[in-house]
């Protein structure tokens, strides 16, 4: 006698390889969605830096000069860069937007000089939609105007 696979045991291994190929696209799917989010959180936590290391080698930023670098953080948006004109600070403002912000922060940075100026005298706290789905909460120190990523409690 023959040994083969009867039409029902293939039938059967094709199914359970059809669900395990679906369940994997679907974890696989959504760590790309997590992957982009952190990108894009990422550029914003660079470009603060970058703000902030630029102002201290030089007074332009974009072949703007500037005499103050002013950041204003409002709801819904981002930063500002103040200038001689307002341009975007950041990129990607169409995936970003702040929520939870008690006030709208100032941040005056001068050039060469180390640290800032608030219009505030606590702590800077918001938190940073990105996509719609996935959310970062970060502070800033009034003495120090470090950006500091925290852990989002809900």
């Amino acid at each position: 006698m023959k040994k083969a696979f009867t039409l029902i045991e293939i039938v059967i291994v094709l199914v359970i390889i059809g669900i395990l190929m679906g369940v994997t696209m679907k974890f696989s799917s959504n760590r790309i969605v997590d992957l982009k989010a952190q990108s894009l959180k990422d550029a914003f936590v660079d470009s603060y830096a970058l703000a902030q290391s630029q102002n201290l080698a030089s007074s332009y930023h974009g072949k703007i000069h500037y005499t103050t670098m002013t950041l204003t953080f409002g709801e819904g948006i981002l930063a500002q860069y103040d200038g001689s004109g307002d341009t975007q600070l950041f990129s990607d403002m169409d995936h970003m937007k702040l929520k939870n912000i008690v006030w709208t922060p100032v941040l005056s940075l001068t050039p060469y000089h180390m640290g800032c100026s608030l219009n505030v005298w606590t702590w800077i706290s918001f938190s940073l939609e990105v996509n719609g789905n996935k959310t970062y909460c970060f502070s800033i120190n009034p003495n120090t105007c470090t950006l500091k990523e925290l852990v989002c409690i809900k």
